[in-house]
């Protein structure tokens, strides 16, 4: 649903976690790192609200890294507040796990932020703007570091008279039924007085799952800033709009550094000469990132750094001898490139160029290389090998120590890519060797 019709928005904004600041960012990236975090994103955030004259700012927890980053918090927060106090947009949030002990102390020192659900299990408020009442604001904050209760278990809504949508923010860890940070089961927002709330805004997750489609949202907002390559994609606050039938969306991409996947074909590349093929490679890198770049929205006028997951693949003569370079060319720095004032480079490579010749045709001759490309040929197709080590990982994560860690919140290793990438890799210095020393045609 586009909020282009809107007249009265509200800014939702997730984690901040003021303290830390974007990793991998290497020193060619001419930017200090207050200027690619958080801080330059809480700048960015205060400006659109003075240009939008939104009714409300509201932040949905984990606003402080930790209770020693209060005073950079406060260095960084309390100027921004005072814009918004002076052309009277209150700022409400809700307490998070990581600024349960932080937050708190920065609301008593800046009477521009409010707290839902601080002093009592929830606070509902009406948000006004010009005069007229716009909808009713609800909240619930952390008390201590670790809540393993359910918020919604203590959700009451006494006024069941007033015509006014109720928008509720909530830090939580939303599709568990048990935990440690607030735990809300998958249907939880779906019954009971939570089912009357017209959309849900949430923290603690970074990765942002608001449906723009929906018209009684459910989700999070996402990390306000990226702050590490876990976070790829468009970052940043949300306006959001009551208009009739349900609730309007529009994220605001304004966090100045994107982590994201960049993809680069190899296969036109001719050039054999170490020298030669060096200079494509690194040529090829610069028109991808420029052209991946351009085709963001508003041509990423937003941005200062892109740190991008580079993965090369394709056929080559030589693939050996691409992937080895391409790891020289990463490791000393040299994929990068600059578009409009921002800075495009490989934080991560994965090369996985295979040789210009066919599997099958290895796999039904008589050379050496038969074994390993009917190995890969074989794995393709029935995929054994993955399943097997997937149900060896399964069987650890189960035991001891291991069955504690909550895996759904750590990558699961690529098995079968990883598999493949090593034969491949072989595969390849294998042929290479074989052509030099003239055992093939």
């Amino acid at each position: 649903m586009s909020s282009a019709g809107a007249t009265t928005s509200l800014l939702f904004v997730g984690d901040m976690h003021l303290g830390r600041s974007p990793s991998r960012i290497p020193p060619h990236v001419p930017f200090l790192p207050r200027e690619l975090g958080p801080e330059e994103a809480w700048s960015r955030t205060v400006a659109l609200a003075l240009e939008k004259r939104v009714a409300a700012l509201v932040l949905a927890g984990d606003v402080v890294e930790s209770l020693e980053d209060r005073f950079t918090a406060d260095f960084v927060l309390s100027p921004g507040l005072e814009k918004l106090q002076a052309s009277g947009i209150p700022v409400y949030a809700v307490v998070g796990n990581h600024d349960v002990h932080a937050l708190p102390r920065l609301a008593r020192r800046n009477s521009g932020l409010k707290l839902l659900g601080n002093q009592e299990a929830w606070s509902c408020v009406t948000i006004c703007h010009e005069g007229k009442e716009v909808c009713r604001l609800l909240g619930w904050s952390f008390r201590q570091q670790r809540e393993t209760g359910n918020p919604l278990d203590t959700l009451t809504l006494d006024d069941t008279t007033s015509d006014l949508p109720v928008l509720g923010v909530l830090h939580c860890d939303w599709g568990q039924s048990q935990g440690s940070y607030a735990p809300v089961p998958q249907a939880g927002f779906d019954s009971g007085p939570a089912s009357r709330v017209a959309g849900w805004f949430l923290g603690h997750v970074h990765k942002a799952s608001l449906d723009h489609g929906n018209s009684r949202p459910v989700g999070y907002l996402g990390s306000l800033a990226a702050l590490d390559p876990g976070e790829p994609g468009p970052h940043g606050p949300w306006l959001v709009s009551p208009v009739a039938g349900g609730i309007s969306l529009q994220q605001i991409p304004l966090a100045p550094v994107r982590y994201d996947t960049l993809h680069l074909d190899v296969s036109t590349i001719t050039e054999e000469d170490a020298e030669d093929l060096r200079d494509a490679l690194q040529e090829a890198f610069k028109l991808a990132a420029r052209a991946w770049y351009e085709s963001l929205p508003c041509g990423g006028q937003s941005l200062r750094a892109c740190a991008l997951r580079l993965h090369v693949h394709g056929r080559h003569e030589h693939p050996s001898r691409v992937n080895t370079l391409l790891r020289e060319l990463h490791g000393h720095g040299d994929l990068r490139t600059e578009q409009n004032g921002t800075s495009l480079f490989a934080e991560a490579l994965r090369s996985t160029v295979k040789p210009a010749l066919k599997v099958s045709e290895l796999a039904s001759g008589q050379g050496p290389l038969a074994p390993l490309a009917s190995f890969l040929q074989e794995e393709s197709e029935d995929g054994t090998l993955e399943r097997d080590l997937q149900d060896l990982v399964n069987e650890t994560a189960a035991r001891g120590a291991w069955s504690e860690l909550d895996l759904d919140q750590y990558p699961r290793p690529p098995a079968e890519e990883i598999i493949q990438d090593a034969a491949w890799e072989l595969l390849c210095e294998l042929h290479d060797d074989l052509r030099k020393d003239g055992g093939l045609s």
